[in-house]
């Protein structure tokens, strides 16, 4: 397993404002949501890097999505990865864009202690609110 510094050097994260999202890539996990809001943020946050870990068929819609929108920069596809929690552990916020869950298991497994103080939790509560939730650190 990576430690964390590898992990930021891999995905070149110095400087920037990293979010993380760990799901199957299905169309129920809201992704183009999530890639629509990071359209929107990018011109508050110029800085923000979005990591999409995980597999699934809606990955080729995904990447046409955010290669359309000129986001490549701000977005990447991750794929899956044996080191979720490392990956976890080296964002700033983790964001699940779920339409179905209300409390996803990745948001239990973030809460549960992963021994970093740097890591917030953002919750993206439903497709008709679209709110973004937080808790403190």
């Amino acid at each position: 397993a990576q430690d964390i510094a590898s992990v930021r050097k891999e995905f070149n994260m110095e400087g920037r404002f990293v979010i993380g999202n760990f799901s199957r890539l299905h169309e129920e996990k809201g992704h183009i949501y999530l890639i629509e809001v990071i359209k929107k943020l990018i011109n508050k946050i110029p800085h923000l890097l979005l990591l999409i870990i995980g597999e699934g068929p809606e990955r080729i819609n995904l990447e046409q999505l955010v290669h359309d929108n000129k986001l490549d920069e701000y977005i990447k596809l991750v794929g899956w990865r044996k080191d979720p929690m490392t990956i976890m552990k080296a964002t700033d916020i983790v964001a699940q864009s779920t339409l179905q869950e209300a409390f996803s298991q990745v948001m239990a497994l973030s809460c549960s202690g992963l021994g970093s103080d740097t890591i917030q939790i953002a919750i993206f509560a439903s497709m008709a609110t679209r709110q973004v939730m937080s808790l403190p650190r």
